[in-house]
């Protein structure tokens, strides 16, 4: 398989992570192939720094991409066997375009003019994917522009970086029954989603092989963290979401975060959780591979 970035695989084979991942299953993005021409990766990750805490108010312990973003080299899915999305579910991303009819719906939702009709939005959405449940409609999110990562513990009101959603708190061994996302950008700018392009199954059995005690870590946060900070050179995908796009993600699964760094304006986004299934014939397949 080819690599994500020669900066990705270079810097991998000096933390002895390139022999680990290659037994960890292929993560798949699913778009047109403009879109997959877009995304970036950097060459791993690293600690917040005691100004980005000060400045943004990080936890102590977030992880952020670095800042050495070139081009991602993903491979075209070639293989003869038939491919479904609903089968990879857990380990597969989707950057769709949102039909001018779901788009109209929801133009209302943000002036809250109106609340959202799961039937409506469900039928809107039927072009792009298929969203089966339970659904859970968590309404438009605004987010200001110019922050590196979005997600805040709001308990703690810290950012964390880097993490893994935990709404289903399923055990880790089950996540890959958990349900995904489709998070519809209904802002002015593009904003970016960040994420690993490992699932969180694949993290724990490398921990486990490289004699990691991942008993110590049950979370799937402090999880991902740990498998960062033992493999920091594994690389960071960017992928840039347009205005009446959507992306397709498991984030109980994948290590990932929102960034606003880039835009101008505030960011506005929706977000549905269920059994969420791009539809046939909506780009082509990547493989996000490490060797």
């Amino acid at each position: 398989m080819s690599s994500l970035s020669e900066a990705g695989v270079a810097g991998m084979a000096t933390d002895g992570a390139e022999a680990a991942f290659g037994a960890a299953p292929p993560l798949y993005f699913l778009s047109s192939a403009t879109d997959a021409g877009r995304i970036e990766a950097c060459s791993g990750t690293r600690t917040v720094s005691d100004a980005e805490r000060a400045q943004f108010s990080y936890d102590a312990n977030a992880i952020l991409p670095r800042d050495d973003w070139r081009k991602a080299a993903l491979r075209k899915w070639d293989h003869p066997e038939p491919w479904a999305f609903s089968d990879q579910r857990f380990n597969c991303v989707a950057l769709l375009h949102c039909p001018d009819r779901l788009l109209r719906l929801i133009a209302p939702i943000r002036s809250g003019r109106t609340r959202p009709d799961l039937e409506l939005m469900q039928d809107a959405m039927g072009d792009i994917c298929t969203i089966q449940g339970p659904v859970h409609i968590h309404g438009i999110i605004h987010n200001a522009p110019g922050d590196p990562t979005v997600t805040i513990d709001h308990h703690a009101k810290r950012r964390i970086g880097l993490h893994v959603d935990n709404w289903d708190k399923q055990n880790i061994d089950k996540r890959r029954l958990s349900p995904n996302r489709i998070c519809i950008n209904v802002g002015e700018c593009t904003r970016i989603f960040l994420f690993v392009p490992i699932e969180i199954g694949s993290v724990v059995s490398i921990l486990r092989a490289a004699g990691i005690d991942v008993r110590a870590s049950p979370r799937p946060t402090a999880l991902g963290r740990l498998f960062l900070h033992r493999y920091p050179n594994v690389p960071v995908l960017r992928v840039p979401v347009d205005p009446g796009c959507a992306y397709i993600a498991p984030t109980e699964t994948l290590i990932h975060d929102a960034s606003t760094a880039q835009m101008t304006k505030v960011d506005y986004q929706l977000t549905i959780r269920g059994y969420v299934d791009a539809r046939a014939g909506q780009g082509d397949v990547y493989v996000c591979a490490f060797a």
